[in-house]
């Protein structure tokens, strides 16, 4: 990834092999029942490794990487920064995370998951790279195929979302946003957009519509909770933003919408 005069490249300790593309995605085969997948987003790339059976022994993935300008930190929560050399943040990416092939109806996605121990190296020569290791009793009792996945992307300022308790980070890179929760309150996600409103300013604004689109819900009931849009009224940014630290709202002009659409169960 290139912007302007800096840029940002994951790399791989050994030589891979000849990959297999579909749309948007090149996966290589590692052997051992491991595979690295490569996509192109919107916005930057994702990579993940999936592994197909339990390893024989304890894994770690030492990715190097290829800097231009920038370099590479870890904030408390997990969350990767990416900053250039007056101390500017360029690029982000959420705390790497694992999940199974379990499945939680409600929630729709992985029933166990968990963060990845992540350890950012720096050589003598100024040199980095991205250690995971994956928690060795998680894949012991996981559900295969496992899939390790850190991720990155170009946007700064962008839309995210965190859920307590599984996703505390911002998960600036995600494809999706995540809000309510799926069982009673338990697992809890918000979504937080921001809007570029520059060019409105000093004019009077009467109304405004948000259109969304829900594509998996817990639940067909349109009774009980509601999606509920409010008005962020402090300062906040996606590379910051954590469950533990949200930005404050007000319900003056919030919004509701009872509809929940995209329930399989």
């Amino acid at each position: 990834m290139t912007k302007d005069k800096e840029s940002f490249g994951l790399g791989w300790e050994d030589k891979l092999p000849t990959p297999t593309v579909k749309d948007s995605t090149a996966s290589y085969d590692l052997g051992s029942g491991q595979t690295l997948s490569v996509t192109a987003l919107a916005q930057g790339f994702s990579e993940n490794i999936k592994l197909t059976q339990q390893p024989g022994d304890a894994v770690s993935y030492r990715i190097p990487l290829k800097l231009d300008g920038l370099k590479l930190s870890q904030a408390d929560s997990g969350h990767l920064l990416l900053k250039n050399g007056d101390g500017d943040l360029v690029a982000e990416a959420p705390a790497p995370m694992m999940w199974d092939a379990s499945k939680d109806e409600a929630s729709g996605e992985s029933a166990h998951q968990e963060q990845v121990a992540t350890k950012v190296e720096t050589a003598s020569d100024g040199s980095q790279a991205l250690v995971l290791t994956p928690d060795q009793d998680f894949l012991a009792t996981a559900t295969y195929p496992v899939t390790v996945g850190p991720t990155s992307t170009l946007a700064v300022t962008t839309d995210t979302w965190v859920q307590n308790p599984d996703y505390p980070d911002s998960q600036v890179s995600s494809q999706e946003l995540k809000s309510g929760t799926y069982d009673g309150g338990t697992d809890t996600a918000r979504s937080y957009l921001k809007f570029d409103v520059s060019k409105f300013a000093g004019k009077h604004i009467t109304s405004a519509t948000m259109s969304l689109y829900n594509y998996y819900s817990a639940t067909c009931s349109t009774s009980g909770a509601a999606t509920v849009a409010k008005r962020i009224t402090s300062t906040w940014s996606s590379s910051s933003i954590t469950w533990g630290a949200q930005p404050s709202t007000t319900t003056t002009g919030m919004a509701s919408n009872t509809g929940h659409w995209g329930y399989t169960g």
